[in-house]
């Protein structure tokens, strides 16, 4: 009885970590429906509901003010922390699907090595599915 309560157990714990995990969804919001390298404007758009080409502009200007590309962490992280307001968060050895359920009630941007992503009420959008990315980085919007 105590092993198949064990096996019980084991499986009940599985199905609730399965139910739990961070959903993806394919999201582009490239104005041309181009699929590039435009995560930083894609990311921040959607966690912020303010248009793509807003978000483009702002880091234009800051990158013209720093002298540096507007898709770089410089960049970025000025917009959110010092335009947005937003506190940037370290994330200890957490993959992006880890930060999703910690916070399945927020809107949180991740970072990861030379990523961007938004995680939204526990699903990922994106142009590919990053959950298993190690995430170094998050802000909750």
């Amino acid at each position: 009885t105590s092993t198949w309560t064990a096996e019980k157990n084991s499986l009940s714990i599985t199905r609730k970590l399965y139910a739990a995990m961070t959903d993806y969804r394919f999201y582009n919001a490239n104005p041309i429906g181009d699929i590039e390298n435009d995560c930083v404007y894609r990311a921040i758009s959607r966690a912020t509901r303010l248009p793509y080409a807003l978000i483009q502009h702002k880091l234009q200007l800051i990158a013209d003010l720093f002298e540096c590309d507007e898709l770089t962490a410089c960049c970025y992280n000025h917009l959110l922390t010092n335009v947005f307001g937003l506190k940037q968060r370290v994330a200890t050895n957490l993959t992006v699907a880890d930060i999703g359920e910690l916070f399945p009630n927020d809107i949180v941007l991740i970072r990861t090595d030379g990523h961007l992503t938004v995680v939204e009420y526990g699903v990922l959008y994106d142009i590919f599915d990053c959950r298993s990315e190690k995430a170094d980085l998050f802000w909750i919007v």
